[in-house]
């Protein structure tokens, strides 16, 4: 058990001094809530995990991304393949596939959240890949709530074999243990 915890106490010396700031997970899962700016924060995170990829020994590390719960987030209508998933739905580049209104919607919207208006706004002239552009919901909530869905996990590396088709988040531990101390 000491060796154990000498060993985590290691490994997480050796996390802070790569990831001094591990907050990319928790900006993602803060900027899903509010719904604004979430093409950065994705793309911070995938980031961290190439580094990660590029400057460790796969041989002896387990890399797993997931998430401990979904959002109301939810890709809406019919976008075309290579749709800006920020944009607004379009059947083919620059020719917009409006509601039953008449107006633009976006690709994703929300189930609840900050992003709630009493009338649909027209997105027309709006640029919903902006930073600061709130993605809409349909019931008015000071924030987003999670949702129930089963989360992906991802993994590469040491015993990243195990992860894989639907598994119980619980499970993902036993994963884990098995990279740190199976011989």
């Amino acid at each position: 058990l000491v060796e154990a915890k000498e060993r985590i106490a290691q490994l997480q010396e050796q996390a802070r001094a790569i990831f001094p700031e591990p907050a990319t997970g928790s900006a993602v899962d803060t900027t899903i809530a509010m719904g604004t700016d979430l093409a950065a924060h994705t793309v911070a995170l995938a980031d961290a995990v190439q580094w990660t990829i590029d400057n460790v020994d796969l041989e002896e590390t387990l890399i797993i991304v997931t998430a401990d719960h979904s959002h109301t987030m939810t890709i809406s209508g019919y976008p075309r393949r290579g749709n800006p998933i920020l944009g607004v739905v379009e059947t083919e580049p620059g020719k917009i596939l409006p509601d039953a209104t008449g107006k633009p919607y976006t690709t994703l919207g929300y189930a609840n959240g900050p992003g709630y208006k009493k009338k649909q706004p027209d997105l027309t002239e709006v640029d919903t890949t902006a930073p600061d552009y709130q993605q809409l919901g349909t019931i008015p909530l000071v924030i987003e709530t999670h949702a129930g869905e089963d989360v992906a996990a991802f993994a590469t590396g040491k015993n990243a074999t195990q992860v894989r088709g639907v598994m119980e988040q619980n499970k993902l531990f036993n994963v884990m243990h098995s990279a740190l101390f199976d011989k």
